[in-house]
């Protein structure tokens, strides 16, 4: 190609990657704090917190749905009985 853009390609994609792995180091450490402080002191982590997972996490901060107790489902009506007679057999 070109001993110009090679490099450069290069350059770019380390940086990038770099950056990824910054920042999600960075969300992995706000996230294990929130998850001490809570398993420590039982008690609800400070909201700021909350507040900066949301803003690197979409939805985060937020207790997981899975710890959630699930929601009790309506009672469904019963399936429709099979007919008694048995389909006709096609004919060859």
């Amino acid at each position: 190609f070109s001993p110009i853009l090679v490099p450069a390609g290069v350059a770019t994609g380390l940086l990038a990657t770099g950056l990824a792995a910054a920042g999600s180091s960075g969300a992995m450490a706000v996230s294990l704090i929130l998850w001490v402080i809570k398993r420590v002191t039982g008690k609800e982590p400070p909201k700021i917190m909350s507040k900066v997972l949301r803003k690197v996490f979409p939805g985060g901060g937020t207790p997981s749905k899975l710890a959630a107790k699930p929601e009790a489902e309506p009672a469904r009506a019963p399936a429709a009985a099979p007919s008694a007679a048995p389909a006709a057999a096609p004919s060859t």
